[in-house]
């Protein structure tokens, strides 16, 4: 793997390794919300789901058809969809109740629901890197013709636009949450497994089954192509995220 772009589809197939594992069987139903560029529903729909994917703010270049959404308004009739898919979404939500309401009115009633969301590791790991690159992220701002960027890896949803006032940028520059906290130390606590269990229980959702991410590796495009089988031995002890598959519990079909 010699550029970013054979990074990332490597990583968004390995994902879909796991979300297949998570489903009963290839002739269902799917919207994927935040799907970005729609790279995960060309491979599943490749795989033989009739997928859906929906964004409020798709990319410009799309490997599959992703329609433009409102915010928390999903453009479905009710019970439409067998599974409901998000990857690392969930983070940047700030109205959880509204995206869950939602969710629920679109999917059947025996329908499941797979969020990917990230660990703490994943947090502290990234963070690990943020900072390392600080210095050179403001070399850029000062010198931009002159720097080498370093790029983060736009982890689906995690890395979105910034078009707050400079002082925010700042800010958030120093504090650096991945997600809709405060600050990634926040998300040391919130980004727990037991933490997402508890958020989804708090919804009125089952845990059917949850998955770790079985390769470690972070925001940035740190050793991309190196160290793999380090990877794998690392993702067992430092999960870089977890695999979620919830249903509806009886009181809210």
């Amino acid at each position: 793997m010699s550029n970013w772009i054979e990074w990332r589809s490597f990583l968004q197939e390995n994902e879909i390794k796991t979300i297949v594992s998570l489903l009963p069987n290839s002739k269902l139903k799917i919207l994927e919300i935040g799907g970005g560029d729609g790279i995960k529903s060309m491979l599943l729909h490749n795989l033989g789901y009739d997928m859906t994917c929906v964004d409020i703010n798709p990319w410009e270049k799309q490997f599959y058809p992703v329609l433009k959404i409102e915010r928390n308004r999903l453009p479905f009739t009710s019970k439409a969809f067998d599974v409901v898919l998000s990857a690392n979404v969930l983070p940047v939500v700030s109205e959880k109740k509204q995206f869950f309401d939602e969710i629920d009115r679109v999917l059947k009633n025996d329908g499941i629901i797979i969020h990917v969301v990230p660990s703490h590791w994943w947090s502290i790991f990234t963070n690990f890197w943020h900072y390392v690159f600080i210095p050179k992220y403001l070399m850029r701002s000062i010198l931009p013709k002159k720097t080498t960027s370093v790029i983060p890896e736009t982890h689906n949803s995690l890395h979105v636009q910034d078009n707050t006032r400079t002082s925010s940028k700042i800010r958030r520059l120093f504090s650096h949450p991945l997600g809709d906290n405060p600050s990634f130390l926040h998300e040391i606590f919130y980004f727990t497994k037991n933490s997402w269990i508890a958020l989804f229980k708090l919804h009125g959702y089952s845990i059917v089954e949850i998955k770790n991410e079985p390769l470690f590796f972070t925001a940035y495009g740190v050793f991309m192509s190196k160290y793999f089988k380090s990877r794998r031995i690392l993702g067992r002890v430092f999960p870089i995220q977890y695999y979620f598959k919830i249903m509806k519990n009886s009181d809210k079909t």
